[in-house]
């Protein structure tokens, strides 16, 4: 056990936002322990409210014995856990917010958490009546659910009109994640007041929980209205917020619902506008959209499918698919590209390729990805070492994979377990994720070249100008949008922009495919053209492994 400064000395590299978040709520009970959940550091306050028997280092205590593994876990896994507790020896009610953080700079973890009881915690007002939310200090979700009980009942003819916006930060997990929940809180915080700007008077703002907020535009003329103000929303946070070091870009998915053309209740109207929110992700985001009622049937659909997901993740209970690569110049096959099918899903196939959006929404984008890699790794181990050394198989790699601070050490662990070499993979990668950090992302590349890994960019010359990055030695290969291959055929414009694309990549020594090619004219003009390699139904379905084995052999 070490005080204060001692600790702060010998853990220079501690992180900032933690040293804020300490700084910030000294005055109530603060505390930091290692992986094993051993205390580092815990102020005089921490032992004053919870009594906590310093003589064992072990901070498992703190919780109830039937709450610790649970607790523990989900801060491990979400990065943060609040709840209230009995503190001490008199059992008195308090509340405890514990952070998880991972260090990758120096491959260590910490916990670190706040310790309150129920005299120090800001009470509402009481015109509040435990209605405001204690970070943003609008109201909460009880605040929400009286008011607009209150407006509805108010109007038993029905002849007001109002809009309920549900508003849903985009990718806000992933700030949480790489900067940490204090620059998180920040995030809301200056969200809310961005958005509390261009509301009226009248109006109605509540943050559920989480990233999830709600506007009730009360007394509107016409449902324009509404969507003029998400524009407005949209316009008002579009300029990104700068924290300390960091500049953090906001961006929300909204949903509206109509009162009463969408319903006359608070519980119907929150369902559609959630049910319209989700739309706007699906569709990219940083969006409004308007609720229609085919929506929910889609809707529930999408949530049917990641529960199957989850199923699947959590059994292991999917089909891996291999659609071999042609080498339009040899006619031999290089390897494949995977897909996956989900054993356990009520609906239809479901591949990485055909849920993108979807399963980085869901946040299983990761886990699905590390278990395919998982998969493919135990096939080629089956293979003959002659077959293998040939053999390339590529994923597709999601943006928020790509970008997440252990994506690189994730993939060689787990190839690492099978004694794999990373020159048996393919890392699939769409155009528009290395633009996001052009810095950062070609940094990452030449890592991934370096270890030895095989670079493609995705999708290539489809509506991003990633062109500067070509002449970076670490990208060997372009892969172009199956709707080329499909108009090459019947539009002269098209052949001759495919010929440029395809003298650029020759001048760069960079190999050139195309998917998506169903018959023998597509294939036969792709040859003339001099492109390396072809995917499609005409090359060949996706196949089981033991097919594809036998195939390439």
């Amino acid at each position: 056990m070490v005080n204060e400064s001692d600790f702060f000395q010998i853990n220079p590299a501690f992180p900032p936002t933690i040293y804020n978040t300490i700084i910030e709520e000294m005055k109530q009970g603060v505390f930091v322990t290692d992986e094993s959940k051993n205390l580092l550091f815990a102020n005089s306050v921490f032992f004053t409210l919870t009594h906590y028997n310093n003589e064992d280092p072990s901070m498992l205590q703190l919780f109830p014995a039937t709450w610790q593994h649970d607790i523990w876990e989900e801060a491990e896994k979400t990065g943060y856990w609040e709840g209230g507790l009995p503190f001490g020896e008199n059992g008195e009610d308090g509340d405890v917010k514990l952070f998880f953080h991972l260090d990758t700079t120096n491959d260590q973890a910490y916990y670190y958490g706040i310790c309150r009881p129920a005299s120090m915690i800001n009470q509402p007002t009481s015109k509040g009546d435990g209605c405001t939310d204690p970070l943003t200090k609008i109201g909460n979700r009880n605040y929400l659910t009286s008011q607009m009980d209150k407006l509805f009942c108010g109007d038993p003819e029905r002849k007001k009109m109002h809009a309920v916006l549900f508003l849903d930060l985009d990718r806000f997990k992933q700030v949480n994640d790489t900067m940490g929940h204090f620059v998180g809180d920040e995030l809301l915080k200056e969200f809310t007041r961005r958005v509390k700007k261009i509301l009226r008077k009248n109006d109605l703002f509540a943050r559920l929980g989480g990233d999830e907020f709600v506007i009730v535009q009360t007394d509107i003329k016409h449902e324009g209205e509404a969507v003029l103000l998400a524009d407005r929303i949209f316009e008002a946070i579009e300029q990104p917020y700068h924290s300390a070091s960091y500049e953090v870009g906001m961006s929300t998915s909204i949903g509206i619902s109509l009162y009463p053309k969408n319903g006359t209740d608070r519980e119907s109207l929150m369902r559609k506008s959630d049910v319209a929110m989700y739309e706007s992700k699906r569709k990219g985001r940083n969006r409004q959209t308007l609720f229609e009622q085919d929506l929910e049937e889609r809707i529930a659909n999408l949530q049917e499918l990641e529960q199957d997901l989850i199923g699947m993740v959590e059994n292991k209970d999917f089909q891996l698919l291999y659609e071999p690569k042609l080498h339009l110049g040899t006619g031999m096959f290089r390897g494949a590209e995977i897909s996956l099918r989900c054993g356990g899903c009520k609906q239809s196939v479901t591949t990485l390729r055909d849920s993108y959006e979807e399963l980085v929404e869901m946040g299983l984008d990761i886990p699905i990805t590390n278990l395919a890699i998982e998969r493919i790794c135990e096939d080629l181990s089956r293979m003959p070492e002659a077959v293998r050394l040939r053999t390339v198989i590529a994923v597709d790699i999601s943006s928020m994979y790509f970008t997440h601070p252990q994506f690189i050490q994730n993939v060689c662990g787990i190839l690492g377990q099978f004694d794999v070499k990373p020159e048996n993979f393919e890392l699939e990668l769409d155009e528009k994720v290395i633009m996001l950090d052009e810095e950062q992302s070609i940094h990452k590349l030449r890592t991934l070249k370096k270890l030895g890994f095989h670079l493609l960019i995705d999708h290539f010359g489809y509506g991003y100008s990633s062109i500067p990055l070509l002449s970076d030695s670490s990208i060997g290969h372009l892969k172009l949008d199956r709707n080329l291959v499909k108009r090459l055929s019947t539009e002269e414009d098209q052949w001759k922009i495919a010929q440029a694309i395809k003298a650029m990549a020759g001048a760069l020594e960079i190999d050139l495919s195309f998917e998506g090619v169903d018959d023998v004219s597509q294939c036969e003009r792709l040859r003339a053209l001099g492109c390396s390699y072809a995917q499609g139904t005409y090359i060949s379905k996706p196949l089981e492994f033991d097919e594809f084995l036998h195939l390439i052999q």
